[in-house]
């Protein structure tokens, strides 16, 4: 069953104007969330489901798209620009000069066994020239097809990076976003990025290791170098907390320029729908 966690519309929001709206969704391992901006950038809806576990643990896409297409009207409406970022965890970023189109599956092989019939989409880095190389389960791409609205797909750190590279103004920046259970951490040196992983994190205390995990690694300051926070995290919750405790220079994502968030959505830290505000931008 589809569990939403959070559910906020606009008193202004209106389903007769999607045809002048643009819809924005992220798929992560744990959650589907979307945010729908009207025709003057105003976000008028935030919605996040926690995704149903089938008996192997892994999420059961097919119960959950049948569930949630069934109970959400707002998904089933036609807009004027529908983005999709997949925040899977098989991604593999590739230079482009080692690029090879026709052996995509290659590059992800080493990090899991995939299917015979295993779908496998591609983006372009140019900022690093790169593409980011990345595995889509066949749910999730059979209901992007069934939707028939020709959506722009692209993998949650292809949508993000740009947008992370024109906020930060340090020479040296880390960023952790989380979804629900979900945390993907970036390295970004003088406003290239270096690393992306994402890791399965259960506890605050997991999400503490593996960002000091990366500071680790890339021999950075706990007293300099800033923590740049997205997702859902707020200074409320334990992991800023003890986030805060290791690393001096902890801050939220800020708003993306030019879009608007309504009275109820603006309760919630703008970090929380940084990224489907990010996808929209790249537009």
């Amino acid at each position: 069953m589809a569990i939403r966690k959070y559910d906020i519309v606009e008193d202004t929001h209106s389903k007769h104007i999607a045809g002048l709206s643009r819809l924005s969704i992220l798929i992560g391992m744990d959650s589907f969330s979307y945010i729908v901006c009207d025709n003057l950038l105003r976000i008028q809806v935030f919605r996040m489901y926690s995704l149903p576990l089938g008996a192997d643990h892994t999420p059961d896409w097919q119960s959950f798209f049948i569930d949630v297409s069934a109970s959400d009207e707002l998904l089933t409406l036609v807009y004027k620009e529908v983005c999709i970022g997949f925040a899977q965890p098989l991604f593999s970023l590739v230079p482009e000069a080692w690029y090879r189109p026709g052996d995509k599956k290659a590059y992800l092989e080493h990090l899991t066994n995939l299917p015979p019939n295993a779908i496998i989409g591609e983006d372009s880095l140019p900022s690093i020239q790169a593409k980011n190389v990345y595995y889509i389960p066949t749910p999730l791409q059979n209901w992007v097809q069934f939707r028939r609205t020709n959506p722009i797909l692209r993998h949650f750190v292809s949508a993000i990076s740009p947008a992370l590279r024109g906020l930060l103004v340090a020479d040296q920046n880390v960023v952790a976003y989380l979804f629900l259970e979900q945390l993907f951490v970036f390295y970004f040196l003088e406003g290239k990025l270096v690393f992306a992983n994402s890791f399965k994190c259960a506890t605050a205390k997991d999400v503490l290791y593996y960002v000091l995990l990366v500071f680790d690694q890339f021999k950075l300051s706990q007293d300099a170098c800033p923590l740049w926070l997205g997702g859902i995290i707020s200074p409320e919750t334990e992991i800023y907390k003890q986030l805060y405790k290791y690393i001096h220079n902890v801050q939220l994502l800020p708003p993306n320029p030019g879009f608007n968030p309504g009275p109820k959505i603006s309760q919630l830290p703008a970090s929380y729908y940084f990224a489907h505000t990010a996808q929209l931008g790249m537009v």
